[in-house]
């Protein structure tokens, strides 16, 4: 009886160790690297400053986006990807001084065709709170118009952002979470 009972823990520990050695071969080499592991990692490797890892990934994302045949209709994360690199590679540009390169990312950015996370939760602000921070009002504007078109759930904040922005203010944009989740957007109005 112990025989058996050893072997069955092999074996379950066998199909353990295969189940994890698959999983970690699709996240790093196989497609999950587009969906899951490049957008982290560059996320990550921009907190450290490594700003050519950063440009690597994000355009090996676009590469991909493009690979995966280009059209939105093809993939779910299509338009994660565009977005995503777009906005990685304005925080870089704009990291290394290059404001128009920067300007130039986050209106790529912007004209994602979406995504079922970018329909529903929004986009990322990070890029355009730092341009806005940098004086830059007219293409953070243009950009919040570009998001009207895939973000269905904005709840309002666009036209608030908008407004603030307009009167020279700077509105955190990075706040979406709260506002949208507390009802506080409307409140605030």
């Amino acid at each position: 009886m112990m025989k058996w009972l050893k072997r069955l823990f092999i074996a379950i520990g066998v199909i353990v160790f295969a189940t994890f050695l698959i999983s970690g071969y699709w996240l790093v080499w196989g497609s999950g690297r587009y969906y899951f592991f490049l957008p982290y990692a560059s996320k990550v490797f921009l907190k450290y400053k490594a700003f050519n890892t950063v440009e690597a990934y994000s355009n090996e994302m676009l590469q991909t986006a493009g690979i995966s045949g280009g059209d939105e209709n093809c993939d779910w994360n299509y338009g994660n990807a565009i977005h995503d690199a777009n906005n990685l590679l304005g925080r870089v540009a704009l990291k290394r001084g290059n404001i128009e390169k920067a300007k130039k990312h986050l209106i790529e950015a912007g004209k994602t065709p979406g995504s079922p996370q970018l329909n529903s939760f929004g986009p990322s602000m990070a890029l355009a709170q730092e341009l806005l921070e940098n004086g830059e009002r007219d293409v953070v504007i243009e950009y919040l118009e570009l998001c009207r078109v895939f973000w269905e759930m904005h709840e309002g904040l666009l036209d608030k952002w908008q407004s603030e922005i307009q009167e020279g203010n700077i509105p955190n944009l990075d706040d979406k979470f709260i506002l949208l989740n507390t009802g506080a957007n409307n409140r605030l109005e």
